[in-house]
């Protein structure tokens, strides 16, 4: 096991560089879902895992909020939003001009369900119940956005990163220029990841960045508390903050680009990346969840262990029950 620490930041490499693919993927889908090199396995597919319910189109979904056991919000490229209500999906008109939306976030369900949705531009839409409410806060793309209540809420892109804790929208000044891909945040911690490396941990109103030394993107964070975070990027990284310093916990994927992380729990977390990977660590173990698509999987989340829900290329949306 391998360590990356505040103070020393050293990290051992597990695997070779290799190109994994980028952001710009996530909006009209044009790849084929390869995106890792081959594992080995040579024999047949085990079978799938995973439910599809996937919605036959050209665009990515680039983010999910499960609001309930059957019922989820989807961002997606070209400026769409879903629900999935009753076992089908409804398009929630937006007034966004052909551009990508590239999170969500809500609380609630049904009627009295709050979302959030950011994008490009510094796009930001919230659904009150009935419409939406438009803001554009002037910067460059929004990423994601997290957050414990409406009204307290980060989000993050190239520009850095925004909070809207003070009424409105406004910019958090921190040095270094980072550029975003996602954040977590419960209301008292959070994290943030981002390109060249970036590692952010924000905790009593101040945000610590540093920079992983092999410089790897990171596109996904989640966590359940101060000594429990996870982020997970290009190479098959996995890295696991407990407190002190950062764990390389990478599972064995190849170069797999891993995109989105999960953790409903201490006990559990769930990744989804390149070519339909999807994994679950349970008890320090990682166990392999076939998903039955080799299309690239952007998002990952759910209600719980029994619920879990993944999104990715043209349209794909999937889910585990076990």
């Amino acid at each position: 096991m391998s360590r990356l620490s505040a103070g020393t930041l050293s990290l051992t490499l597990l695997m070779a560089a290799l190109v994994s693919c980028t952001g710009d993927e996530k909006g009209t889908d044009t790849s084929t879902g390869d995106g890792g090199t081959d594992t080995g396995d040579t024999g047949e597919e085990p079978d799938p895992v995973w439910e599809s319910v996937s919605i036959e189109s050209s665009k990515s979904v680039t983010g999910l909020f499960v609001s309930a056991q059957d019922e989820a919000w989807i961002s997606m490229g070209g400026g769409q939003t879903r629900l999935f209500q009753s076992g089908s999906w409804t398009t929630v008109d937006i007034e966004v001009e052909d551009q990508d939306l590239n999170g969500i976030w809500g609380s609630g369900s049904g009627s009295s369900a709050t979302v959030v949705t950011v994008g490009d531009a510094g796009f930001i839409g919230t659904w009150t119940g009935a419409t939406w409410e438009i803001t554009d806060v002037g910067t460059t793309n929004f990423e994601s956005v997290d957050g414990p209540f409406e009204t307290d809420l980060m989000a993050v892109g190239w520009g850095g990163i925004y909070s809207n804790a003070s009424g409105e929208w406004t910019y958090v000044n921190i040095t270094g220029g980072h550029r975003f891909n996602h954040v977590w945040y419960d209301g008292a911690i959070g994290a943030a990841v981002g390109e060249e490396g970036a590692l952010g941990l924000y905790s009593k109103g101040v945000w610590t960045i540093i920079q992983e030394p092999e410089r790897r993107a990171f596109y996904g964070v989640s966590g359940t508390g101060p000594n429990d975070i996870w982020a997970v990027g290009e190479k098959g990284t996995v890295l696991h903050w407990n407190g002190t310093e950062w764990e390389d916990l990478s599972p064995e994927v190849g170069e797999y680009g891993i995109w989105a992380v999960w953790a409903p729990n201490a006990s559990n977390v769930f990744i989804v990346g390149n070519s339909g990977l999807a994994m679950v660590r349970r008890s320090g173990v990682w166990e392999e969840l076939p998903t039955g698509t080799n299309k690239n999987l952007y998002a990952v989340g759910g209600t719980g262990l029994s619920d879990v829900w993944a999104g990715g290329g043209f349209g794909t949306v999937l889910r585990y029950q076990p």
